[in-house]
C-alpha cells in the first residue's frame, strides 16, 4: 500500500484515494480498538488527528507531482466513515495477532517524506505506536486463554448478581 507511493505520478483520484484512506484510518482504528470508523472519529482528538494525517499524506504526494481538490479530505473522511460493519485487513490481523503492513502503510511515506524534506510529524508518530504494538501484539498468548485475573465463567452458569450501587 504506502510502496504506491514511489508510483505516486499515476496520480487519478480514486488512486489516490485508495492510498490514502487506509493509512489514515487503518492505524488509528488499531491504536484505539475501534474497528468502525465513524466511533473512531468520535473520540476524543481523532477527527482532527485523520484529517491531519490526510493533509499530510497530500502534502507528500504532491511533492510527487499530484493535484488534489479542495474537497479531497473530506471525501475520504466520508467515504471510509460509510464503510461501518467491515474490520479493515490491519484490524483483522491485529486481531489475529498476525504481523501487520506497518511498513507498507506507514514505513514506506515516512521514508519517501525523509527523501524528500517533508515533515509527516503525526503520520511519524502513528509509525512509531504502531510499530511497537505491532510487536507487542505478536507476543502475546494466543487469545483464547482468559486475560490474567479475570473470572472464569461455565457457560451453564449465569453470572453472579452484583448489588447496584445507588
Amino acid at each position: 500500500m504506502g510502496e504506491c507511493f514511489k508510483c505516486i505520478p499515476l496520480c487519478s483520484g480514486s488512486r489516490l484515494t485508495f492510498l490514502l484512506s487506509p493509512i489514515a484510518f487503518h492505524p488509528a482504528s488499531v491504536l484505539f480498538e475501534t474497528p468502525n470508523h465513524s466511533q473512531l472519529l468520535e473520540k476524543v482528538g481523532l477527527r482532527q488527528l485523520v484529517s491531519d494525517v490526510i493533509d499530510e499524506l497530500v502534502q507528500l504526494a504532491t511533492t510527487q507531482g499530484c493535484s488534489f481538490p479542495p474537497e479531497f479530505r473530506n471525501k475520504v473522511i466520508e467515504q471510509m466513515t460509510a464503510q461501518t460493519d467491515a474490520k479493515s485487513p490491519m484490524y483483522q490481523d491485529y486481531l489475529a495477532r498476525r504481523p501487520m503492513e506497518v511498513e507498507s502503510f506507514l514505513g514506506s511515506p515516512v521514508r519517501l517524506a525523509v527523501e524528500n524534506g517533508v515533515r509527516l510529524p503525526r503520520t511519524e508518530t502513528l509509525y512509531a505506536m504502531l510499530h511497537h504494538v505491532n510487536i507487542v501484539n505478536q507476543s502475546k498468548p494466543p487469545s483464547d486463554s482468559p486475560p490474567p485475573n479475570a473470572p472464569v465463567r461455565n457457560s451453564g452458569v449465569p453470572p453472579p448478581h452484583r448489588p447496584m450501587n445507588g
